[in-house]
């Protein structure tokens, strides 16, 4: 016969269980972005480049270049990650 767990130990195990399913779920909601080439069409002066040559993307520049290629229907919009999980 199996006994029953202490009830700091049922407890436990429940937030730990709450805990999985909730970044479970958190992970599974985040948006994705397919595949897809946009040109933002930035001009970046030699002069302002950092020392060691690299820039950062001005992400909201390629946001907006990502959503004229979605709006035009060159690209795909963003779905739920869960939305490619299934066949």
């Amino acid at each position: 016969m199996i006994k029953r767990l202490p009830p700091r130990t049922r407890r436990f195990v429940a937030v730990g269980a709450f805990v999985v399913v909730a970044t479970f779920g958190w992970y599974a909601m985040q948006p994705v972005h397919p595949p897809c080439i946009t040109f933002s069409g930035r001009y970046l002066p030699l002069e302002n480049l950092p020392e060691d040559g690299a820039f950062e993307a001005n992400r909201e520049l390629d946001a907006r270049a990502y959503q004229q290629a979605v709006e035009s229907g060159h690209c795909e919009p963003p779905h739920s990650r869960w939305h490619g999980w299934h066949g």
